[in-house]
């Protein structure tokens, strides 16, 4: 491969005559050049014939070296695990011969042989540069080649250690470790998980305790990893039962069935409002909250599950009406919230309350003894149902009022 094609340099006194060798140097008969780039690389006899009278002829040895190579890979996909159990070694191009390997910062590798220590290298992709050094004639040659090392895969996952109960409507979805990515998460019967996010949803979940294991494939010249963690659906306490009965005169009272070990009650308004301080197992209704909708629940204290709401009780009156006595409330449907309340028979003064479906006084009236007529203005309130109650010294009355 040199540039400079080599020349006869003749002896003290000779001269050229005719110039010969064997086959495969690339030679000039006359002047003894050779051609470098057509000939084959070898040692090879020259001969340098002069005729006549005194014809002589003389020989001298020249080489041919052959031009490096220094190309060179690491496989054909060339993309390694940090890892990987087998270290990559150089493959070299045909006619290739290592020279001095080298590349940036984060690879380890042996400058000798071109082997790459994966445990110590950092993840990316590098240039390794091979390096073949001017000799023989011939000048330094250079090949490069790309190698990946990629990161290896990681699965760690976890679970918030919040409650999670049977039944609950609000999925639960898992954290990530730092670098981990999710691949296929999977569980035994009974735990329903979505296999792509991990997300659990414990609405049709069986209560118990579950290994989940995010599976992340091979992939990248790396092996296939796993890692685990424990959730556990807690069961939802019994659902519980009540039953009403009237002790007395404006008083309702209320009792739930026995709540389990471990577990505590909670009394509700209208099936979503809780009633403030009413966590026995029986609860009294009387005054303002005593007509309405009533429900409890049991709380596991250890889980905090809850169970589903009892049956609704409800409290529509807790005492008899005045006996005599009678009430007319129109226009009822109302659809400008004002109606018209009629009294007779009654001799004292009589206490108006009216309540949402929440058992929420919205609106309070008294009734002088002997009043015969009176208005009630629901105008400001939403459209819905309410309760009416009458309240007099004699006995309690109630009736349905519906807000269009």
């Amino acid at each position: 491969s040199g540039t400079t094609n080599p020349s006869v340099v003749l002896g003290a006194g000779a001269s050229a005559g005719t110039f010969s060798s064997t086959t495969g140097l690339t030679l000039n008969a006359t002047t003894g050049a050779i051609t470098l780039a057509s000939s084959t690389p070898g040692t090879y006899t020259v001969t340098n014939t002069v005729t006549g009278a005194c014809g002589s002829s003389a020989t001298t040895t020249v080489t041919i070296t052959a031009a490096p190579v220094a190309s060179f890979s690491y496989g054909t996909a060339a993309t390694y695990c940090v890892s990987g159990t087998t270290n990559p070694s150089v493959v070299l191009g045909a006619g290739a011969s290592a020279g001095t390997f080298s590349s940036t910062t984060g690879l380890t590798i042996n400058a000798t042989t071109g082997a790459i220590t994966l445990a110590s290298s950092t993840p990316g992709t590098y240039t390794v540069t091979n390096t073949v050094a001017a000799a023989n004639g011939c000048a330094a040659v250079t090949a490069t080649s790309t190698v990946t090392i990629t990161a290896a895969p990681v699965a760690a996952f976890t679970y918030p250690a919040t409650t999670i109960c049977a039944g609950q409507t609000a999925t639960v979805t898992p954290t990530l470790g730092a670098g981990a990515t999710a691949g296929t998460f999977t569980s035994t019967t009974g735990l329903t998980i979505n296999a792509t996010t991990g997300v659990i949803s414990p609405s049709t979940s069986t209560a118990g305790t579950y290994t989940v294991t995010n599976t992340i494939a091979a992939a990248n010249g790396c092996a296939a990893v796993t890692a685990t963690a424990t959730v556990t659906i807690n069961a939802l306490p019994a659902t519980p039962t009540v039953t009403v009965s009237y002790p007395a005169p404006g008083t309702a009272l209320l009792t739930s069935s026995v709540a389990p070990a471990g577990t505590t009650y909670q009394w509700y308004l209208g099936g979503t409002t809780p009633i403030p301080g009413a966590t026995g197992q029986t609860y009294t209704a009387n005054g303002a909250t005593a007509p309405g909708s009533y429900t409890v629940r049991f709380t596991n204290t250890a889980t905090g599950c809850q169970s589903a709401a009892s049956a609704p009780a409800t409290v529509t009156a807790s005492a008899k009406p005045l006996a005599g006595a009678s009430l007319r409330l129109f226009p009822n449907p109302t659809t400008d919230g004002k109606l018209t309340l009629q009294l007779s028979g009654y001799t004292n003064a009589v206490q108006l309350t009216v309540f949402d479906a929440l058992g929420r006084v919205v609106l309070t009236k008294q009734v002088a003894a002997g009043q015969t007529e009176t208005q009630l203005d629901l105008s400001g309130q939403a459209t819905g149902v309410y309760l009416m109650r009458a309240t007099s010294n004699g006995g309690t009355d109630i009736r349905r009022i519906v807000r269009e």
